[in-house]
């Protein structure tokens, strides 16, 4: 009995560990938006990172992307994608929310990712690349669809 009690315990922590939110930074709620990250950042005495910006989507042909306003924000080894626009649809995560997480590959400015969909519930793996002011983001799921890209509006640095 205790042995399933630990199993149903540990297993969203297993599951879902990528997207654990850390309060040691910045709280994500609804009341997360692009001034506070903004005024997070100028306040930081930590080491800002090429990655972290505000980025806003570009050339997409997925209307759910459009309405994305990314703040990418570095938490110990990863980085978290934090949603600060409006997302797409009652399931998408709500603004405050983190989209998705990216870790460093070995490969310079390439990023494994986890990347929720406009059904939150919903996570897919993929890559993320790092092109001087952009991103784009490639879904192992999805390999015949259209790249996501992302232009840098706001470096911190």
């Amino acid at each position: 009995m205790k042995k399933l009690i630990l199993i149903l315990f540990c297993f969203p922590i297993i599951g879902f560990g990528q997207f654990k939110i850390s309060e040691k930074n910045i709280k994500y709620t609804n009341f997360v938006n692009e001034e506070r990250v903004k005024k997070y950042w100028e306040n930081s005495n930590e080491e800002i990172y090429q990655l972290e910006g505000i980025y806003k989507p570009y050339d997409s042909v997925y209307e759910s992307v459009l309405k994305y306003i990314l703040a990418i924000i570095k938490v110990d080894d990863y980085y978290e994608v934090i949603q600060i626009g409006k997302g797409y649809g009652k399931n998408d995560v709500n603004e405050g929310g983190v989209k998705a997480t990216a870790k460093k590959m070995f490969s310079k400015n390439t990023y494994e990712i986890r990347w929720r969909m406009a059904n939150a519930k919903i996570i897919e793996k993929g890559i993320l690349i790092k092109k001087k002011n952009e991103i784009i983001i490639k879904l192992e799921q999805y390999p015949n669809m259209h790249d996501v890209k992302f232009i840098k509006i706001f470096s911190p640095n």
